[in-house]
């Protein structure tokens, strides 16, 4: 500290490995359709570039509509609805799959409340991330009718560290090598919507555009020589992350205690942390909310 004070003749250094960093938007295939049960793959072709995933976020844009082609009056997003429209949504790097979470929905709907404080959970609110504390009416967050205006739009954007572990912990670029995020549509749209009446209203969520937003990074020459050299030795590269498994049980038995064995991974991967709760009601059900209720008296063994 002394040292520094008194060098007087030290110079300021500047910080010019990166030069930019703009987001650029990657499209899914032309043929590519968003109904149920439907496959969306969005590639990004271009193998020259630097791209920064970590910052990368999910568009979406669609309508809530009725059978008879009016807008819905009593039919909503649950928290985290736009979620529960996909069964599953992976990221793949040169046709390997490198991280996917099952049922996006309840995975970083329960990650979520572990981990969200007050601050971060009103920055997602344009994500979907709408829980109830932030004002009920009628069981429906206040802020969950701000996604759905008067004509039946919705808008949203999604980082991906919302939804995948590499996302969140991964903070480094990515460098010639083919990209690809898959998103797998669920049969259906029942566990993403709520209506407050009786009888349901018959609503269908229309996807009209779903595009990955990523930055792609651009470096200065000294800084391009070496990730060129890196390149040029063929090195492999280490991607470490925390990875997010779903494990449900569809029936809980009537008992005081039960055993539940569930499959954990090889020695490579092993389990850090247990998130563990019940759902009572919603699963393909219209009209009822989704409660999750947490407990820690749990013996893992």
């Amino acid at each position: 500290m002394v040292a520094e004070i008194l060098n007087v003749t030290e110079k300021a250094v500047f910080d010019n490995a990166i030069i930019n960093a703009d987001k650029h938007t990657h499209q899914p295939y032309a043929n590519s359709t968003f109904k149920n049960n439907d496959t969306i793959r969005i590639p990004i072709e271009n193998e020259d570039v630097y791209t920064l995933p970590c910052g990368s976020f999910l568009y979406i844009e669609g309508r809530l509509l009725k059978k008879d082609g009016t807008v819905p009056t009593n039919t909503t997003f649950i928290n985290n609805g736009i979620l529960y429209l996909f069964d599953e949504i992976r990221y793949e790097l040169g046709g390997k799959v490198i991280d996917r979470v099952r049922n996006p929905g309840m995975t970083t709907t329960m990650k979520g409340y572990a981990s969200y404080n007050e601050n971060e959970s009103k920055r997602l609110i344009n994500s979907g991330w709408l829980p109830p504390a932030l004002g009920a009416v009628k069981g429906v967050a206040l802020h969950t009718r701000n996604l759905i205006d008067t004509n039946g739009y919705f808008n949203v954007c999604i980082p991906l560290r919302m939804i995948l572990g590499f996302g969140e912990d991964f903070r480094k670029i990515i460098l010639n090598i083919r990209q690809e995020l898959v998103l797998v549509r669920s049969s259906t749209d029942n566990n993403a919507l709520f209506c407050s009446a009786t009888p349901a209203e018959e609503v269908d969520v229309h996807l009209d555009q779903i595009c990955w937003k990523i930055p792609h990074v651009s470096v200065a020459d000294a800084e391009r020589l070496k990730l060129l050299r890196y390149v040029d030795r063929n090195l492999n590269m280490e991607l470490s992350f925390r990875s997010w498994e779903l494990h449900e049980y569809p029936l809980l038995n009537q008992s005081h205690s039960h055993n539940w064995a569930v499959k954990t991974t090889s020695q490579l991967e092993k389990p850090r942390f247990i998130i563990f709760g019940f759902q009572t009601d919603k699963d393909l059900l219209f009209c009822t909310k989704c409660m999750l209720i947490f407990n820690n008296r749990i013996m893992v063994m």
